[in-house]
């Protein structure tokens, strides 16, 4: 796990790998972290997991909303949890979501305190729609056909 994580974080300084929480990983986040290496904790789903990730070297914490919620958990009552026991450690950690389903899922986990949402394509394109928005859209294009056109100078 450590030695595959250093061949990762040499392709970019971006790179922020992605390590799994379990026992054996707590060592290798710590080694990698004091390295300079970023490190993003997985299968994190509790806040006292948080901040033995965090503690661990983990900057960041990566929340599953699919398993949680094949749980009977809210995606909202985690990430608030997780949030709060971080403060409370003072742990300077993100936490991530991973793929919201829905609208109401990705703003219900930004109101909870998630500083990071992986959305796909079609979350994304949701977010976007809004029928406000197309009405309003609708009337501005309407009120700008209707305006009188400059007459060009010859």
């Amino acid at each position: 796990m450590y030695n595959a994580a250093r061949e990762l974080a040499k392709i970019s300084d971006n790179v922020v790998v992605q390590i799994p929480l379990v026992e054996d990983s707590l060592v290798p986040m710590h080694r990698l972290n004091a390295e300079g290496i970023g490190i993003c904790a997985t299968y994190v789903f509790n806040g006292a997991q948080a901040v033995l990730a965090s503690k661990a070297g983990a900057s960041m914490v990566r929340i599953s909303l699919h398993e949680l919620e094949a749980q009977g958990q809210t995606s909202s009552d985690a990430v608030s949890e997780i949030r709060s026991l971080l403060a409370a450690s003072e742990c300077e950690c993100d936490v991530m979501v991973a793929s919201p389903r829905t609208t109401t899922q990705f703003t219900e986990c930004i109101a909870a305190g998630a500083q990071i949402v992986c959305v796909e394509p079609d979350v994304l394109r949701s977010l976007l729609l809004h029928p406000l928005t197309d009405r309003a859209l609708d009337r501005f294009l309407s009120s700008l056909s209707k305006r009188p056109r400059p007459h060009a100078e010859q």
